[in-house]
């Protein structure tokens, strides 16, 4: 999940939870072998950077800060801190291990919290096996979270710290729910009663996670086909109606968009874009969603098709234009991926449409030819097979990030759908039982 800098100037207007304190807090950090031009400082109500410098300690400053979580971010690193008005605290960051492992050091105000948050940056998930029943699971993380609030409380921490704290740690367990294998009615209202707007929690991974994660998992329980638009179009209304905060809002509804391209490509971009734009008005959610835009609707549905060319078994070139007035049904695949293989069976079943208006070809991207060559042979892969190189425009084109991945063409040249289901889902019948009726 991406977390993005320019993010925060939105959240500038946010009202912190706890004091009204115009005392600086001051951060000071020292690290040892890291590689960061810049060391950022984000609360909910300001950022602040500074160069980096390993030959001294740096320090941070926040003129007007409010009690709550901050994020420390250098490098590839990201630290979640409590911090509070003129209180300073100290962070040292080292490599151990071999440098496979980070540790980190405080010293100062609030070594306490800080070494919480360390401890307990990752939540330990729920074990099911003694839930046979929704109701017993339920049961199973509401006394979970119960001990955990038992155990911050315990700790003799300030009252403002517990109320965050008790928080964080409900969302990170709630998030176990997605490991419960026998879900049904039962969950969804403990999820809906969380799923809320708490900007004093976005600095923390754990929040963002649970509502995302919570977001798909209430649109399933209406909407169970996830590469339905439906599907998608529940979550930002959702986020519409119950994260009114404008920044979180912005966050969310870019990361629902950009899933629903990532699923389903531009199947239903535009009424897509007309939903989730007006609620995305952070400069960075914007930024990286009109990016996803433009790389899927040059393959909006309609959209004409460069003539690519290929090479087939016999090395000769075979054209995308050969096979005008079919549709083409392409697989980008290749011999070393698993899940490609396993769509071979799958595959087969589709030889039923042989003698239709349709064309079935198979694009690896095998840098070895001879390897794929024999391969084909090998395990008799039905339909017609090309070779292209990975770095193919094609590739690039179609916006193939992974395989396998499925497209087709329609008879005129143009794209009829770039994402299109796997062979082994259901849906994938289905709509060429449509295409080709």
């Amino acid at each position: 999940m991406r977390l993005k800098l320019g993010l925060w100037t939105g959240l500038f207007a946010i009202v912190g939870m706890i004091g009204c304190s115009k005392q600086q807090i001051v951060v000071s950090f020292v690290a040892e072998g890291i590689h960061a031009d810049s060391i950022y400082l984000m609360m909910a109500n300001q950022k602040v950077s500074v160069k980096y410098d390993t030959v001294r300690v740096v320090q941070l400053v926040l003129e007007h800060g409010e009690a709550g979580y901050a994020q420390l971010v250098f490098g590839q690193n990201r630290k979640l801190l409590y911090l509070e008005p003129g209180k300073e605290l100290k962070v040292s960051y080292t490599r151990i291990q071999g440098g496979r492992k980070l540790s980190y050091g405080f010293e100062g105000d609030l070594v306490a919290e800080n070494s919480w948050l360390d401890t307990y940056s990752r939540m330990p998930s729920i074990d099911f096996k003694h839930a046979p029943t929704s109701a017993d699971a339920v049961a199973v993380i509401l006394d979970s979270i119960r001990v955990r609030m038992q155990r911050v409380e315990a700790q003799g921490f300030n009252p403002a710290f517990c109320i965050l704290e008790n928080k964080r740690e409900t969302v990170a367990t709630l998030r176990s729910c997605r490991a419960y294998s026998r879900w049904d009615e039962k969950l969804y209202p403990l999820l809906r009663e969380y799923v809320q707007c708490m900007p004093e929690l976005f600095l923390c991974d754990e929040y963002r996670k649970f509502v995302i994660e919570s977001l798909g998992a209430l649109a399933f329980e209406k909407y169970p086909d996830m590469q339905a638009y439906e599907h998608f179009a529940f979550q930002l209304e959702y986020i519409a109606q119950n994260i009114r905060t404008s920044a979180l809002q912005s966050y969310f509804a870019a990361e629902v968009a950009t899933s629903c391209m990532g699923l389903t490509g531009a199947r239903y971009i535009t009424q897509l874009m007309e939903t989730a734009r007006p609620l995305v008005v952070e400069d960075a959610d914007k930024k990286q969603m009109e990016e996803d835009y433009r790389k899927w609707v040059r393959v909006a549905p309609g959209s004409l098709v460069d003539d690519y060319v290929f090479k087939d078994l016999n090395d000769k070139e075979i054209r995308l234009s050969d096979f005008r007035g079919k549709y083409i049904f392409i697989d980008c695949w290749a011999t070393w991926c698993g899940p490609c293989r396993r769509q071979v069976e799958p595959l087969r079943k589709l030889e039923k449409y042989a003698g239709r208006n349709i064309v079935f070809m198979g694009v690896s991207s095998d840098a070895d030819r001879a390897e794929w060559k024999e391969f084909v042979k090998k395990h008799d892969l039905p339909g017609l097979h090309v070779n292209i190189p990975a770095d193919s425009p094609f590739y690039a084109h179609f916006a193939v990030s992974g395989i396998p991945r499925f497209i087709v063409l329609a008879p005129d040249g143009t794209v009829c759908d770039a994402m299109f289901p796997r062979p082994s889902d259901l849906k994938c019948m289905e709509m060429l039982d449509k295409l080709l009726n």
